[in-house]
């Protein structure tokens, strides 16, 4: 049997935020999300994603986390829930009993260095999901000794919604090495970063060019950070017709690849 180490992470206080690390022989896996709903848990969830301003507005996130390479996974139905029409427009959420995002790295030489570390702290932040639509429209269970189960964090409120969710939230991009430095750069300068600073709802966008420490050369070629006032208005930015040009053009500069990481902003100092 390959040698595997998994952590499941709980939320603040045992509740139903988790987080999700995997490494084994296939590489690295991390995916953060809803994973221990109750039956009336889901029934709300339901409700709020047949809702047609609440459940566009995940669908909204969803295609935005889809659009930066992450893959939504979770238990589903097979079939539609009892009642739903087979045209919803929003079947395929509806069949979700959990729901979680999540990425994985094939085995390569960076997951032996501190990049690894690096990937993983910031990964780690989505321990209270970037899904918070379930804080105001699932809430905690009233099962019986489910309580402290609450689907993202344990809101036990239907107040909170996505758009009142206000920590800043960053995208940060890392660029592989290329084969041609000097194309990369020229794209990147006159073609990329000027169409990604017309994002919508883009408040911050800064580029690095790591240099070489001594001997070691550094992990990556250049790194892109964008910060946006919430994951709700990243979300929308990603799912946007420039978000989705912006994407689209990495395929003609950044062929080596590279690895995005997001998650809100916390200030330590």
């Amino acid at each position: 049997m390959p040698h595997a180490r998994h952590r499941l992470n709980p939320g603040p206080s045992g509740r139903g935020a988790r987080q999700y690390v995997q490494i084994d022989a296939d590489g690295l896996y991390v995916a953060a999300g809803w994973y221990t709903p109750a039956p009336d848990q889901i029934e709300r969830f339901r409700a709020a994603v047949d809702d047609d301003k609440a459940g566009v507005r995940l669908a909204e996130i969803v295609e935005g986390f889809r659009a930066i390479g992450l893959s939504i996974e979770g238990d589903r139905l097979k079939t539609r829930p009892r009642g739903v029409p087979d045209d919803h427009p929003r079947l395929d959420l509806l069949r979700h009993r959990t729901l979680h995002a999540g990425r994985r790295w094939h085995p390569q030489e960076w997951l032996h260095t501190r990049a690894l570390t690096e990937i993983t702290s910031v990964s780690r932040e989505t321990r209270r999901p970037r899904l918070h639509f379930t804080e105001g429209e699932v809430r905690c269970s009233t099962t019986r000794g489910r309580r402290d189960l609450g689907p993202m964090g344990g809101a036990d409120h239907v107040g909170s919604t996505i758009a009142e969710v206000h920590m800043a939230f960053q995208l940060t991009v890392l660029y592989n090495h290329p084969e041609n430095p000097e194309a990369f750069d020229a794209h990147y300068d006159k073609v990329h970063a000027p169409l990604a600073a017309r994002l919508p709802g883009l408040r911050g966008y800064t580029v690095s060019r790591p240099v070489p420490r001594g001997d070691q050369k550094p992990a990556y070629h250049l790194v892109a950070i964008l910060t946006f006032d919430d994951e709700a208005a990243f979300a929308a930015a990603m799912a946007s017709d420039i978000g989705k040009e912006t994407t689209a053009d990495l395929a003609n500069f950044a062929m080596a690849g590279a690895t995005t990481v997001i998650g809100p902003v916390e200030t330590v100092a």
